[in-house]
C-alpha cells in the first residue's frame, strides 16, 4: 500500500510525463512490468486478458504515440515470455 501512495505522490509531484517516467524507473528499476511490485500476484487468466487487450490495442497503432506503442510492445513481449515459462513449468510436472 505504501508503494501505491508513493506512486500517487509521484504523479502529483511530476506533471510532465517524461519526468514522471524517470522517477518511476528510479523507484522501481527498468523492469516496470513486474506487477507484483505494485499489486501482488497476477493470475494466469488476468495475464492472458491483458495480453489480448494489448494485442488488440497494437492493431490500432496509428492512434497511439511512440512511447505508448513501445511500452505496449515491451509489455506484450514480457507477458508472452512469462506465460511461456509458466506453461513450461506446468509441462514439467507431468
Amino acid at each position: 500500500m505504501n508503494q501505491l501512495k508513493r506512486l500517487y505522490s509521484l504523479i502529483l509531484e511530476n506533471p510532465n510525463d517524461k519526468m514522471l517516467g524517470t522517477k518511476v524507473r528510479e523507484l522501481y528499476g527498468t523492469d516496470a512490468f513486474k506487477w507484483d511490485k505494485l499489486k501482488g500476484s497476477v493470475t494466469r487468466e488476468q495475464a492472458l486478458n491483458r495480453l489480448d487487450y494489448l494485442k488488440e490495442e497494437l492493431t490500432y497503432e496509428g492512434y497511439h504515440d511512440g512511447w505508448t506503442l513501445n511500452g505496449m510492445k515491451e509489455e506484450c513481449k514480457w507477458l508472452e515470455l512469462e506465460l511461456s515459462k509458466l506453461e513450461d513449468k506446468q509441462l514439467e510436472l507431468f
